[in-house]
């Protein structure tokens, strides 16, 4: 990945790359944004990269991670899985030929396990949703609809049982840009209407809580002042409908992940932009049954600190991750942002940086008080994009070898 692009504008700019269809050549997102997660497939690359783009942990033996390596054929599909020992690939049924990529996975037990993400069908260059599913044995391929004419892309899902399962992302036509739900009910996956408050939208995380309570959220240009606003989204069983929620800003604000431990304890975060300053901030907000609220949350960066990934185990226990920009005798270089709550505060908690230059993470996820997983890129000796794994063992994060094709670490 690029070296981040510093301060507010970098930010704007993958806010927007996430939210309208980017051209294949600028396929890329600038900093802070997930690497080769725009509207399009990622462009060819004369060197391999590696990227972790999400992780379920179910128990300190079984854990999986998804993302894709890019070559110069294109994006290919990742999964891999941790058996308490270590980290190795699965292989993944995919398109013959086709590129692809896996963004989001959730896992519900050892034999049901589900992740999603894009494929490109080589016959028509059509972008169309992608839907594994883990039996305990294997992953296979299940049928969902992908309605854009151009592209279908889903950013994340969540399952609360074997027939209660949401996935959610953007679909378009190369000009503008919907979000959109499906939801499994144990047999298939099937379109379920959302409000879509503008033609630039995307919906980038989802939580299940059970069969009447969910939250979706992500962002979309306003069409007055084309900023871009953070979107809120709640399903009541019957209806996706939107939800009121603080603003902290006059400009861009936008929400990368949600979780929840209960139908009143709900936490979303992202970044916002300060015009004034042109820096970027984190952004949390916590649902306690009744409203949304903006809670105090640490910039490690005055210049740009970022959050992608929310994951909650109880009321006294959440971890959010995502990457904060530097500058260092001109030298820009992303490191890992890795906060915790404690039922009080958020406060940051050192984690790994195992590369000078860039570092971020994409995905967390938290099994207990003592057992947690976060993962993401970092880039190896050569400045080339590498998957990056940390675990927390309740006192200290630490990272853990990864596999990686065609690089070293």
């Amino acid at each position: 990945m690029e070296g981040p692009r510093l301060g507010g504008p970098a930010l704007r700019a993958s806010v927007l790359a996430a939210a309208l269809f980017a051209s294949t050549a600028a396929a890329r997102l600038p900093a802070l944004a997930r690497p080769e997660r725009s509207s399009r497939p990622s462009p060819a690359r004369d060197v391999p990269a590696n990227v972790l783009s999400d992780v379920s942990a179910l128990s300190p033996v079984d854990a999986w991670a998804v993302g894709s390596r890019t070559t110069r054929t294109g994006s290919v599909a990742t999964i891999l899985h941790w058996n308490g020992t270590k980290w190795a690939k699965v292989a993944v049924p995919r398109p013959s030929g086709a590129q692809s990529d896996l963004d989001s996975v959730s896992a519900v037990s050892a034999t049901d396990v589900w992740a999603v993400g894009w494929y490109e069908d080589d016959q028509t260059q059509v972008v169309k949703t992608l839907v594994l599913h883990w039996n305990g044995a294997a992953w296979s391929r299940v049928a969902s609809p992908s309605r854009g004419s151009q592209v279908s892309i889903l950013w994340s899902v969540s399952a609360d049982s074997p027939t209660d399962a949401w996935a959610v992302g953007n679909e378009g036509n190369g000009r503008h840009s919907f979000g959109f739900a499906l939801h499994w009910n144990g047999k298939r996956w099937s379109t379920v209407p959302i409000s879509n408050p503008g033609s630039a939208v995307t919906l980038r995380g989802v939580t299940a809580i059970s069969p009447t309570d969910a939250w979706a959220v992500g962002g979309f240009q306003d069409g007055g002042t084309f900023a871009f606003d953070s979107l809120v989204l709640h399903w009541d069983g019957a209806t996706w409908a939107r939800v009121p929620h603080p603003d902290p800003t006059a400009s861009d604000d936008y929400l990368w992940s949600v979780g929840a431990t209960s139908s009143s304890d709900v936490w979303a975060v992202g970044d916002f932009y300060t015009p004034r300053r042109g820096n970027d901030h984190t952004l949390i907000l916590h649902w306690n049954g009744k409203r949304w609220t903006k809670v105090p949350s640490p910039n490690p960066s005055p210049i740009l600190s970022g959050l992608q990934a929310v994951d909650t185990r109880s009321p006294t226990d959440a971890w959010a991750v995502g990457a904060a920009a530097y500058v260092d005798e001109h030298v820009e270089t992303a490191r890992t942002v890795t906060l915790h709550w404690d039922g009080a505060t958020w406060s940051v908690v050192p984690s790994p940086n195992p590369s000078d230059v860039d570092n971020e993470l994409f995905g967390v996820s938290a099994v207990s008080t003592d057992e947690a997983w976060a993962v993401g890129y970092a880039q190896n000796d050569d400045e080339i994009d590498a998957t990056f794994a940390m675990r927390w063992d309740g006192a200290s994060w630490s990272t853990v070898p990864s596999p990686n094709v065609g690089i070293r670490r």
